[in-house]
């Protein structure tokens, strides 16, 4: 599975944008600068941390996660923010 992470600022600002715009039925979907694998994250945060744990990339079953690897809760077409993971962290 794949997810675009947004940096918490960003995101807060964008909430704020929303909140102040005016009403509206529903807010486009937005996603962070990227698209990172899941396994790829835990590797980043782990380098991060110093360990040197190895990730196993495990498949997980069922609907919601099928949508998942469909990539129904991504947004490429809207993305939001320009701070990487591995920035975020070294921020951290």
């Amino acid at each position: 599975m794949s997810f675009p992470p947004i940096e918490t600022s960003e995101l807060a600002a964008r909430l704020v944008e929303i909140a102040g715009a005016k009403p509206a039925e529903r807010s486009p979907d937005i996603g962070g600068p990227e698209i990172r694998r899941h396994d790829d994250l835990a590797r980043a945060y782990l380098a991060w941390r110093g360990s040197r744990r190895g990730v196993a990339a495990v498949g997980v079953p069922g609907r919601i996660a099928a949508g998942y690897r469909a990539g129904a809760h991504m947004a490429p077409q809207n993305p939001v923010g320009t701070v990487r993971f591995e920035d975020y962290l070294l921020r951290s």
